[in-house]
């Protein structure tokens, strides 16, 4: 039977609060098979969630952010572009945060600096991003690159 719009609605969010609190229990577990178990049913609430509610802000967030974590950075970046276009509760600083890390993790260091560095003449106060940058920058060096 088809779900009423409501009912879709509540399904979605419990779906998302599901899928975040397996992320939760993902971060305190301490074995590997733990951390696989949690991860696999993280990502297969908000898979569900997505199809339930494609235009959600924090499932496209979340998700993207899951992926990322297991190595599925392709994915991710797709996610992390459509927060992007989507109105919601996700800011801006946070998704170009989100796809920094996501092009670090892809060895695009130098890309991912460049959209934090870019993202903090718009927000030179947020913290995370600071930080962010201060880690690309080693990692960029490091690597004797020049990013800009």
């Amino acid at each position: 039977a088809a779900l009423t719009p409501a009912t879709q609605f509540m399904k979605s969010r419990i779906l998302l609060y599901r899928g975040v609190a397996e992320a939760a229990l993902c971060r305190a577990s301490r074995l590997p098979e733990d951390k696989n178990k949690y991860n696999r049913r993280c990502i297969s609430s908000l898979s569900e969630c997505y199809t339930l509610d494609p235009g959600c802000s924090q499932t496209l967030y979340h998700l993207a952010l899951r992926l990322a974590y297991v190595g599925e950075l392709k994915k991710s970046l797709r996610f992390a572009h459509k927060v992007e276009k989507c109105p919601g509760v996700v800011s801006m600083v946070d998704v170009s945060h989100l796809i920094a890390l996501v092009l670090s993790a892809q060895n695009r260091t130098e890309e991912g600096l460049r959209m934090v560095t870019l993202t903090l003449l718009n927000y030179p106060d947020n913290l995370n991003l600071l930080i962010t940058k201060v880690l690309m920058e080693r990692s960029v060096l490091a690597a004797g690159t020049r990013y800009l």
